[in-house]
């Protein structure tokens, strides 16, 4: 159903429909990573990262009925993380949801990328730590 109200641009409804799924359901990650993806596509960085954090601390179970997407219970709420991570200027955290996220997923090269991104800044971090005083 949120697929349905996100065709039809009603962004309100969209989040809606999730939390009743939260409310009505068994804990399930792809619900947990929509909302996550709805906080961080309206700019709530903090909302958006406690649901890829819960969705991160479920385990998946034997049997689920219904739609399943494997990536949502492994690799997906990683990269979302280190996506949000640096707007808050933690880029440790961000490095290790992106090495997460490189170990369970597929081959990106904007993981790749990304990571290249976060050492750079680690560094400079680093480097602006030092005191010649």
């Amino acid at each position: 159903m949120a697929d349905c109200y996100d065709k039809l641009k009603d962004n309100k409804k969209v989040k809606e429909v999730l939390m009743q799924a939260v409310q009505l359901g068994h804990p399930r990650a792809e619900i947990y990573c929509r909302l996550g993806d709805w906080h961080l596509g309206n700019d709530e960085v903090d909302e958006a990262i406690g649901w890829f954090e819960l969705a991160i601390g479920l385990e998946k179970p034997d049997q689920l009925w219904g739609y399943c997407e494997d990536a949502y219970w492994t690799w997906y709420p990683h990269a979302r993380l280190c996506i949000c991570y640096p707007q808050k200027e933690e880029y440790q955290k961000a490095y290790e949801h992106n090495e997460k996220a490189r170990q369970t997923g597929p081959h990106n090269e904007k993981m790749l990328e990304y990571k290249t991104w976060l050492e750079q800044q680690l560094n400079g971090q680093a480097e602006g730590d030092t005191d010649d005083a």
